[in-house]
This record gives C-alpha cells, sequence and structure tokens, in this order.
C-alpha cells in the first residue's frame, strides 16, 4: 500500500477520493493541506493541456493539474470543482505543492488492502490504477508529475 501510511485499523489508509472525468483519484488524506475552489486557478498561456493552469495560494504559486480534461469556462465548468492543495513528497523547495482538478468536493474514505484490487488502465502520472469498492481510481505518481511539472516550467 503507500508507506507509512498505515493505521492500527487492520492495516487502513485514510485516502481521499477525487472525482476527474471517468477515474477518480485516490491521494493519501496526510498528502492533502487544503482544498479550495477551482475558480481561484488562473490559466497559463502556452502549457500542456493537463497544466490548468496556477493558484495563489498561502503567497506561493502552485500548479494547478488535472488528470483527465476538465470541461472548459470558468470554476472547469462545474460549481462543485475544486482544486486539492496537496504537499510533494520529495520536499523539493522549488515545487513543494501541487494542486489536483477535483470534479467534485472530496471524499474521505478509509482503504485497506483487502478493498483494493489493481487494475490495468495506465496514467503518465500515476503508481498504478486500482478499484475502491466500485470506485476506479489512479495513485498518483508524484515524483512523475514533478519532473513533468519542472520540465514545463523551464520550457515556458
Amino acid at each position: 500500500m503507500i508507506p507509512g501510511q498505515e493505521s492500527a485499523d487492520h492495516g487502513e489508509v485514510r485516502v481521499m477520493l477525487l472525482p476527474t472525468q471517468g477515474r477518480d483519484l485516490l491521494v493519501p488524506a496526510s498528502a492533502v493541506a487544503e482544498i479550495v475552489s477551482a475558480d481561484a486557478v488562473q490559466p497559463l498561456p502556452d502549457t500542456p493541456e493537463w497544466l490548468l493552469g496556477e493558484l495563489q495560494w498561502r503567497g506561493r504559486r502552485v500548479p494547478a493539474v488535472a488528470f483527465a480534461s476538465p470541461p472548459e469556462g470558468q470554476g472547469r465548468g462545474r460549481a462543485h470543482a475544486r482544486v486539492v492543495v496537496c504537499f510533494m513528497p520529495a520536499g523539493s523547495p522549488a515545487l513543494p505543492f501541487v494542486a489536483l482538478y477535483s470534479r467534485g468536493m472530496p471524499r474521505l474514505e478509509r482503504a485497506a488492502p483487502d478493498n483494493l484490487s489493481t487494475e490495468q488502465d495506465p496514467h503518465p502520472f500515476a503508481l498504478s490504477a486500482l478499484a475502491l469498492g466500485e470506485r476506479h481510481a489512479w495513485l498518483p505518481d508524484f515524483t512523475a508529475l514533478e519532473r513533468a511539472l519542472l520540465a514545463a516550467q523551464t520550457s515556458g
């Protein structure tokens, strides 16, 4: 599972399930710093489609990323769209946070190894695809995401 995140409850891990189009994101709850409206994201010119823009958050510029294409328009097309600001595990001074797009309000869940199953559905920023009960989700690969964001910053 996710190293260092097991609880005393039979290996359960507290996770946030972020709804996206088609497949959700499964993020350790301990990685979440704050959830804010997607309206706060300011688009950037000449960036990859997955890089929605930047969020001004607590005096920092935080890149906002979508794992699936969000709708166009204000608030990315939905009144309930959010971005979830997450700590980057590597703790890089250049990129300490990332904001992940969510089509609605994320939900706190408990995941245990016996209720997760691995699936085949590759994504360039996912460690793996999982099923949590009836929900299908990607487990983000924060290292790959960090590399892509740093490359986009240097090319932009």
